[in-house]
């Protein structure tokens, strides 16, 4: 149950990371294994694919300790850290920071004159490391007596609490399993509160068919502290978000062109003084406020709805996307280079037991899984396909998607297979309970010609003799 393979996964960690809810769960039910102070228990929980499977890891913690958004929690500290580009804009003492974020942990940096003049370099560094959700929570060489009075100041009252919480355990173990609960809340609160600049944001968003004046960018980004226009197409609508390079950064396609120089957001590199942006002079001359949109695509038609979702995982990594948008989203997350929310968004669509309640095609979908790699989805419409055939056999796109199948082999020869063929073949076997060598599928059925199962052969057959007639029809073989 616990074992590991040649790469060290488990079965555990192969089910987490891939999705599998179901499966994960059953796999605690029978015994399995998860400590986050161990290697194979963390990579389990940081690699767990939705809050789903996240959450029900955490039930079976034996630690109950946590780092349970790894990917947002990374990318915040590397603000703080190591920056790949510079989007600071505020300074105190040795550190360079960002108003929006501190803002949002805390009112009392809304403050027009924040003054930390007397207060030591140590108990800053474990202020701005507990902001920006740095995991190491050192007290070393910190005035203790000083950092509750800069947390009494701040507001940050649960990093008061967390400082006696670590001081009051004797042993190394319960301080690390202290630091563990301290981070698994210093994160959750940290979404939450990310929760609700995004909803901020996208309720102050502005729709304007034309560009926006200087006025009215001003008036859009300044009061989230905010250093770029998101415009995007979406449906009719052409709306304008306040966006922060900070967070658009966590996707490639962003970062790669923040980091070009030959776009708008250049601008930057004039306002920036030794790793820090001056926003004042940037709103002062608000006509020259980036605006940055989605990649150009013919594909790549959103919703407004998509749109949020995008923002929902890039600023606190929502991993909830509703199957009516999960088409959208995942083209949209490979164009932008996001792969945990591709997968996630295939994960939703393959979830889907019925398309047309969605109003999107099997065959797009099937179409979409070939251009953007997902076997998953390959596997889903396969299945989809098997289970209802005779319905499908009727279609007449059924037999161009087939056509499109084949094609996709380069240099086909005559008897080579086609995949899709060879994937509703397998599920055909599966959905009569036949194995490839004419079997059933069940161990502890007894092969023997009886009635049920000869009345499974003779319909696995028919399906087969359907499937055959069109590639016949068609010239195919395979």
């Amino acid at each position: 149950m616990n074992q590991l393979d040649e790469w060290d996964y488990s079965p555990l960690i192969l089910a987490s990371i891939c999705g599998h809810e179901k499966v994960v769960r059953l796999l605690l039910e029978k015994g399995a294994i998860v400590n986050r102070d161990t290697f194979e228990g963390s990579r389990a929980i940081y690699g767990a694919l939705t809050d789903a499977i996240r959450g029900l890891l955490l039930s079976y913690d034996i630690t109950k300790a946590v780092d349970v958004t790894q990917p947002f929690a990374s990318h915040i500290s590397a603000l703080l850290q190591r920056p790949s580009i510079a989007t600071a804009d505020v300074r105190i003492g040795d550190f360079r920071l960002h108003r929006f974020l501190l803002t949002v942990m805390s009112a009392y940096f809304a403050q027009p004159d924040v003054d930390f003049s007397g207060t030591s370099g140590q108990v800053l560094r474990f202020l701005f490391e507990y902001i920006y959700l740095v995991p190491s929570l050192d007290l070393k060489g910190v005035d203790v007596d000083e950092l509750r009075r800069v947390a009494d100041e701040t507001g940050l009252t649960y990093m008061r609490v967390a400082v006696d919480m670590i001081l009051a355990q004797k042993s190394a173990a319960d301080i690390n399993k202290t630091k563990n609960t301290v981070q698994h809340t210093m994160y959750e609160t940290a979404r939450q509160k990310l929760k609700v600049l995004v909803d901020g944001i996208v309720s102050n968003k502005i729709a304007k068919d034309g560009r926006l004046t200087a006025a009215e960018k001003r008036a859009l980004v300044a009061p989230w502290h905010a250093d770029l226009v998101f415009r995007v197409h979406a449906g009719s609508r052409t709306l304008h978000y306040a966006v922060h390079r900070a967070i658009f950064s966590r996707a490639e396609y962003y970062l790669t062109l923040f980091g070009s120089g030959f776009h708008d957001t250049a601008v930057f590199a004039e306002l920036e003084e030794d790793g820090v942006v001056d926003l004042d002079r940037l709103y002062a001359q608000a006509d020259a406020i980036p605006e940055i949109s989605l990649p150009s695509s013919d594909m790549l038609e959103i919703s407004e709805q998509t749109v949020e979702i995008l923002l929902r995982h890039l600023y606190f990594d929502e991993a909830d996307v509703p199957p009516q948008f999960a088409m959208e989203t995942l083209v949209l997350a490979d164009a932008l280079f996001i792969d945990r929310l591709k997968t996630i968004a295939a994960i939703s669509l393959s979830s889907i037991e019925d398309f047309s309640t969605v109003s999107i095609s099997v065959y797009d979908v099937l179409r979409a899984a070939w251009e953007f790699k997902v076997h998953r989805l390959e596997d889903r419409v396969a299945y989809l396909i098997a289970q209802d055939l005779d319905k499908f056999c009727a279609d007449p796109q059924f037999r161009d998607i087939i056509l499109e199948s084949s094609r996709r082999i380069s240099a086909r020869q005559e008897f080579d297979t086609i995949e899709l063929i060879d994937d509703i073949r397998f599920y055909l076997a599966k959905k009569h309970a036949i194995d490839q060598d004419g079997g059933t599928l069940n161990p502890t059925m007894a092969r023997v010609e009886n009635d049920e199962y000869l009345e499974r052969v003779r319909q696995y057959e028919q399906d087969i003799m359907a499937v055959d007639r069109i590639l016949e029809e068609l010239g195919l073989n395979a």
